[in-house]
């Protein structure tokens, strides 16, 4: 009918205003969530995360040894288990950290389809922080993407950094400082972070440098320091809140960091990861 309004008369107008309404909503929403992401509030966990590698405890300092006081030591060597598996590359091993799997024809680098460690803490909210030597996740082994979400991209801070181990220290709490920074002249809450720095190569003084400059962080965070050398008197050193304390005779596989990280991050453990979660008795 001439005069008739409604669906009936300009069913394809209709429907395109419907959709432009949906289009505004799905907008109007995925901005809040941005917001909310940036402002690193929400429901993204709000300990920090740090994971240290370091050649070997013997010889610690005296910030190692404080922080150990109060932290589950496990003092055992690599645990293999099922077929008998020889000890890891320095290369290696690093690649059973961040993908929580040793898979033959991958263990030169971190296979790109596996969730690496950094990435999946950055998915879930996290702003990562890379610092390591030049001998650690060392330049050339697919390392770097874990670190490049473009997602996350915020400062330059978030890509993985690669310095002579001498300045691991000094970087890693500069990148902390550029965050802060960046957060503060926006107004936003910095959120949650997981910052990982590989001081292959060095020595007590730089692990203990190391963790002075990250002491702010520390007593609010879960500390990870694994240890990578053949047969250190410390395997793993695990601090923060609520966590048991303790030395324990308990050996290690380079899988179990994976899984014991991103439980306590409160992250869903991908099915693929091969490791055991350290803290469940």
């Amino acid at each position: 009918y001439p005069g008739r309004r409604g669906p009936g008369r300009y069913p394809g107008a209709m429907v395109r205003a419907s959709l432009r309404v949906s289009l505004r909503r799905t907008l109007v929403t995925t901005a809040a969530a941005l917001l909310l992401f940036a402002c690193g509030e929400g429901p993204t966990p709000r300990r920090g995360m740090i994971l240290v590698l370091a050649d070997s405890s013997a010889g610690h300092g005296p910030v190692y040894a404080a922080l150990a006081q109060d932290a589950l030591v496990l003092r055992g060597g690599l645990r293999r288990p099922g077929v008998e598996l020889p000890a890891p590359t320095p290369v290696e091993l690093r690649v059973e950290l961040f993908t929580g799997r040793r898979d033959e024809g991958h263990l030169d680098e971190p296979y790109e389809h596996l969730p690496h460690l950094p990435w999946a803490l950055g998915r879930a909210g996290r702003r990562l922080i890379g610092v390591t030597s030049e001998s650690g996740l060392s330049e050339g082994h697919g390392f770097e993407p874990a670190f490049a979400d473009e997602l996350m991209r915020v400062p330059v801070a978030e890509e993985l950094l690669r310095v002579p181990v001498a300045e691991v220290p000094a970087r890693a709490k500069a990148a902390l400082d550029e965050l802060d920074a960046w957060a503060e002249e926006r107004g936003h809450v910095r959120g949650p972070i997981f910052l990982m720095a590989d001081l292959a190569g060095g020595s007590a003084a730089e692990l203990d440098e190391l963790l002075t400059g990250l002491e702010p962080e520390l007593p609010e965070s879960h500390v990870f320091i694994y240890f990578t050398g053949a047969d250190p008197p410390d395997r793993l050193l695990i601090s923060g809140p609520n966590l048991p304390t303790g030395a324990r005779d308990r050996a290690v596989d380079p899988r179990d960091l994976y899984p014991t990280v991103v439980e306590l991050a409160q992250v869903p453990p991908p099915t693929v990861l091969q490791g055991v979660d350290l803290l469940v008795e």
